[in-house]
This record gives structure tokens, C-alpha cells and sequence, in this order.
């Protein structure tokens, strides 16, 4: 659903510490245009463009953005929806890839210092939260590209070229 302004799936698995087996799976816009990132309880703050938000378009907003990628797709999103949905499908994919190591670690270091595990699991998902708001840039340059190109195609007279 295009409106759709956030979205989560918590996760809590007994066999963990609480603070690595709870894990908040994180999307902030529309599911079909924004990834899922994972967000263990023992997790302690966020990035700063995590934290802002509000009716007001703000560049560095990771609020606005993904909201603006989602408005993007949705100008055609049988033509646009495809290429947004594969890259979140793949950066969802390298994280489940890591994600039994990055427990087997935030475990030894529970063991040893719940602390410790907490500044670790942190830094992970920040850099899960870097990526994917890096790739929601690249995303939205490309679908800005691609739709000036598309409407230049459209308004164009015979011979000109761009």
C-alpha cells in the first residue's frame, strides 16, 4: 500500500538472550519499496537521519528518503516497482546470509560483556540502516534519470536530441 508509512515484524526467539533473540525487522515506507532491516532489542541508538521525521520534506530525513523512492515507483509502478523491489530483495538476502554470524558474535561477546554485544549489534545495524538509506539515494537519482528520459521521449519533436 503506497501510504503505508511504516511497517515491522518483531521477531523473538527463546533460545537467544533476549537482547540478540528479539530482533525488530524495520521498514520505514511501503513494504513494496523499502527494505527490511533487522534491529535486536540490545540494539542502543540510531542513526541520525533514523530520527528525523515530520510533515515537512527534509533531505536528511531517512523518513523522506524512502517516502520519496516510494512516490517515484508509484508514478508507474508496473514499470518502475520491478527494479526497486529487486535491489531491497537482494541487500534483505546479504543480510539473512550474515546474520548467523553476526549472532554467533554478538553471543561470544554477550558472554563476556552484554555491553559489549549491545556496541556491536549496534554498529551492524547501523551500517544495515547506512546501506540501505545509501542505496534509497542511488535508487531515486536512477528513477529520476529514467522518468525525465521517459518524459523527454514523450514532449520531444522528431530530430532533437537531448
Amino acid at each position: 500500500m503506497p501510504s503505508c508509512i511504516h511497517s515491522a515484524v518483531i521477531e523473538s526467539r527463546g533460545d537467544l538472550p533476549a537482547e540478540i533473540g528479539t530482533t525488530l525487522w524495520g521498514c520505514i515506507g511501503s513494504p513494496m519499496t523499502s527494505p527490511y532491516i533487522p534491529h535486536h532489542l540490545a540494539h542502543k541508538e540510531l542513526l541520525p537521519s533514523f530520527t528525523k521525521g515530520g510533515l515537512d520534506y527534509d533531505r536528511d530525513s531517512a523518513f523522506w528518503r524512502f517516502r520519496t523512492l516510494t512516490n517515484l515507483v508509484m508514478s508507474d509502478f508496473g514499470k518502475y516497482g520491478r527494479m526497486v523491489m529487486e535491489e531491497w530483495a537482494e541487500l534483505e538476502a546479504d543480510i539473512m546470509a550474515g546474520r548467523g554470524a553476526v549472532e554467533a558474535e554478538a553471543l561470544r561477546l554477550y558472554g563476556e560483556n552484554p555491553e559489549a554485544a549491545a556496541r556491536f549489534l549496534t554498529a551492524c545495524a547501523n551500517s544495515f540502516d547506512a546501506l540501505a538509506y545509501s542505496k534509497a539515494e542511488d535508487l531515486e537519482a536512477r528513477l529520476h534519470t529514467q522518468i525525465a528520459a521517459e518524459q523527454y521521449q514523450h514532449f520531444a519533436k522528431p530530430g532533437l536530441e537531448w
